[in-house]
């Protein structure tokens, strides 16, 4: 597998982290699995494979099993690469990394779209404005707040938002590491 996959699996995994981190329930980081045994916001896994199938990510998930976790909790198997079937487990959905390499993300030419401008989240009641619009972009209900402020405190965290009007109509999440962006959370 290309390396860029590899530091993008880690990104993400970072984020799913830093995510659950803002809710006072950090994972733990091992060799080939990130794995977090606490109840998580909607939408993000209890535990993401950051190498191809081991044994340990296995146990790992096995383990999670017995937890007495809530309905709903799940694996991303970043490799698709687990037979979970025996830990109780269905697909969810199917899914590819992709990424551009910095010369790809230079030639990209934005036509500006009328009436928009972008800004930068700063603060609680605009990040809860964006989340608002974003589960109402999806169709979704549920008003839980995954996004809390602490996000806007990591300086290797952007979350973006597009206003047309005094209005919310696009956005995103990009967070940094290790060499690496990862854009989440897109919606218009």
């Amino acid at each position: 597998m290309e390396a860029r996959i590899k530091q993008a699996i880690r990104n993400n995994a970072q984020w799913c982290d830093l995510v659950c981190r803002a809710h006072g329930r950090p994972g733990e980081f091992l060799d080939d699995i990130w794995i977090n045994r606490a109840p998580l916001p909607r939408f993000y896994p209890n535990a993401q494979t950051l190498s191809e199938r081991s044994s340990r990510q296995i146990n790992s998930i096995k383990e999670l099993t017995t937890q007495g976790l809530p309905a709903g909790w799940a694996v991303k198997d970043s490799f698709a690469s687990l037979d979970l079937t025996a830990c109780g487990l269905t697909a969810l959905f199917d899914a590819h990394w992709i990424y551009l390499t910095q010369e790809q993300v230079s030639a990209v030419r934005l036509a500006p779209a009328p009436g928009v401008r972008w800004e930068i989240v700063r603060t609680d009641q605009m990040l809860e404005e964006w989340e608002r619009a974003w589960c109402e972009a999806h169709h979704d209900t549920n008003r839980a707040r995954v996004y809390l402020p602490a996000l806007l405190e990591d300086r290797e965290v952007a979350v973006l938002a597009a206003r047309r009007g005094d209005h919310i109509v696009a956005g995103a999440i990009g967070n940094r590491s290790d060499g690496v962006i990862g854009w989440s959370n897109l919606f218009c």
